[in-house]
């Protein structure tokens, strides 16, 4: 999913990094337990993703993810996608990235970031109601 996002949005690859995090990144049990950290990224690379000096490299990260705790490093730069399923053979091979409404959904998200210093202004407002209860302490 996290390709077909990508390659919609930015077909040339001028936008985003190409550097990604996907979940066969991550040894068994570690997401369940961190989660998904985009920090991890920056830590393999020098330069910073589209971040101007002084300016917080969060500010213009994102993590889209269908499973809520996977988000827990950084929950104000999550977009939180519904799951990609299809039930039945012939239905996965209509879907395409021009039918899937979830992915025009957060192709939408994406590109209104892209016209904010902090992408964490424009997410807030996309994120479910009950999305914050999943991070605080229990």
């Amino acid at each position: 999913y996290m390709n077909n996002v990508s390659l919609f949005i930015d077909p040339t690859g001028s936008i985003f990094e190409t550097q990604r995090l996907s979940t066969s990144d991550f040894e068994k049990g570690v997401l369940r337990k961190d989660g998904k950290n985009i920090r991890l990224l920056l830590r393999q690379h020098k330069q910073l993703p589209q971040a101007k000096e002084g300016q917080d490299v969060m500010s213009c990260s994102l993590l889209i993810d269908d499973n809520v705790r996977y988000h827990k490093p950084q929950p104000n730069n999550g977009i939180l996608c519904k799951v990609f399923a299809a039930e039945q053979k012939d239905e996965l091979e209509r879907m395409n990235a021009y039918n899937d409404t979830e992915l025009l959904r957060v192709a939408f998200i994406i590109l209104r970031c892209c016209f904010v210093r902090d992408v964490r202004s424009i997410l807030v407002q996309y994120q479910p109601s009950n999305y914050r209860q999943h991070f605080t302490a229990k």
